[in-house]
């Protein structure tokens, strides 16, 4: 596991990965409908020789834009929710019932998913540009070895807890003090 953000720019350098930034209206990811006010909407090329990739994130406007390091760093943050939350769709109309209203499917719940699964698509080919190795290396920086606490088949998940259920990125500074 990396010791920090130091071995996270390593990395970045390592692998000549650079950043264009455009501010754009919307986040593609994002639910039209569940988007909070005062959030800024990025649209984040990032580079490598032979490589680019689009990637979306939207953070509150107070914050600012983000720099390279803070997308890699999301990114990986939604490394983690994914990997902790596969395996759990199966469960998807369980969840409506426990969190469900009169007609079962709680707006904010179908936001959700629907962003959680654009977050994973985002990450996969996150990891298809970054290439398997790098990619290795930076998951392991956020601490997702092999974990039954996170294993779905080992019948617990250890989930933490977020300020804002639909949102999986923009954690606040709170959340990344404790990675």
């Amino acid at each position: 596991m990396m010791n920090g953000l130091a071995e996270l720019d390593q990395l970045i350098r390592a692998n000549d990965v650079t950043m264009e930034l455009e501010k754009v209206a919307t986040n593609p990811i994002l639910a039209a409908s569940s988007e909070e006010e005062g959030l800024e909407h990025y649209r984040c090329e990032l580079l490598r020789p032979g490589e680019r990739l689009d990637v979306y994130l939207s953070l509150r406007a107070e914050d600012g834009p983000p720099t390279l390091m803070d997308v890699i760093f999301m990114l990986a943050l939604d490394a983690s929710g994914c990997d902790m939350l596969a395996g759990f769709e199966k469960y998807r109309d369980k969840w409506y019932g426990f969190f469900g209203d009169s007609s079962g499917k709680p707006k904010e719940m179908e936001f959700f998913w629907e962003e959680l699964e654009g977050r994973c698509r985002q990450t996969e080919r996150f990891e298809d540009f970054l290439g398997p190795s790098a990619y290795g290396k930076l998951i392991n920086f956020m601490g997702l070895e092999e974990d039954d606490d996170l294993n779905p088949s080992a019948g617990t998940l250890m989930v933490p807890s977020t300020s804002a259920s639909t949102r999986l990125l923009s954690p606040s500074p709170e959340d990344v003090q404790e990675h």
